[in-house]
């Protein structure tokens, strides 16, 4: 007891220092709770972008890490449906299952041939309605409590032509101004016309381009901003398809149903 009366007179002797002292140790605690605070909702939000993107659980072809980047096709789930199927009735993970999709990644170069543009691209093959069950997964109450807003697809299960772009691809190919998107230049140049002396390719896969216009107008899809991307067929040959583009979004990868 006398011990805690000495204390006590020690500190209301020299007020200042000790109102100094004190305050030190309560901003210390403040910045320690804040940070905590901030480091757990990296986390929590790390985890919910991650399971909105790829889910809980991920299933790929044996062998897939090591050799998939040089033949996707021959590492891929060509019986796809067997093996949801097989998730589906396990006994374990059956009552925690809320969505079973699949995906389909693809390399390659995505072409705006009206004013010779063309990149390289990473895309992404979904089932647009599966998606956005998964964009809605929210188990630490993220969006609820207002942090962020699942972000909307644009995409539809009947309408495997149209893709949804990133914004970084939509101004390399002079798109901005087509799909609206904010703080987005436009190229400062008019589209250059093709050199005399230009290779072959690709004055024909504009010529393919043009063609498949023909056909995207018919079907009623010649207002929609279009772009072509070439990539290699499950066999291994090349292949031109053309993409109608609903939107542009942050992300850097094309969606797509598959």
């Amino acid at each position: 007891m006398m011990l805690l009366k000495i204390a006590f007179r020690n500190i209301l002797r020299n007020s200042r220092r000790s109102l100094m002292t004190m305050s030190a140790v309560a901003v210390g605690a403040i910045a320690l709770i804040l940070f905590g605070e901030f480091m757990a909702y990296l986390v929590v939000g790390f985890q919910t972008t991650t399971v909105e993107e790829t889910g809980h659980l991920s299933v790929f072809h044996q062998g897939y890490f090591e050799f998939g980047a040089g033949n996707p096709a021959a590492y891929g789930i060509g019986d796809y449906q067997t093996v949801i199927g097989l998730i589906q009735d396990d006994v374990i993970l059956k009552p925690m299952l809320r969505v079973v999709t699949p995906t389909v990644k693809l390399f390659g170069i995505a072409g705006n041939f009206d004013i010779n543009a063309s990149t390289t691209f990473l895309g992404m093959g979904v089932v647009p309605s599966d998606r956005s069950r998964m964009l809605l997964w929210d188990e630490y109450h993220i969006q609820r409590g207002g942090g962020r807003v699942p972000t909307e697809l644009g995409l539809r299960d009947d309408t495997p032509t149209r893709g949804v772009i990133g914004v970084g691809l939509a101004r390399i190919l002079g798109l901005c101004k087509q799909l609206g998107v904010a703080n987005c230049p436009s190229p400062p140049v008019e589209a250059a016309t093709v050199a005399p002396d230009a290779p072959g390719p690709t004055v024909d896969l504009s010529e393919l381009a043009r063609r498949d216009r023909s056909a995207g107008q018919a079907s009623g899809e010649g207002d929609v901003p279009r772009i072509d991307l070439l990539a290699a067929t499950a066999g291994g040959a090349p292949n031109v398809l053309s993409l109608y583009v609903s939107k542009a979004s942050k992300s850097s990868t094309i969606h797509s149903s598959p």
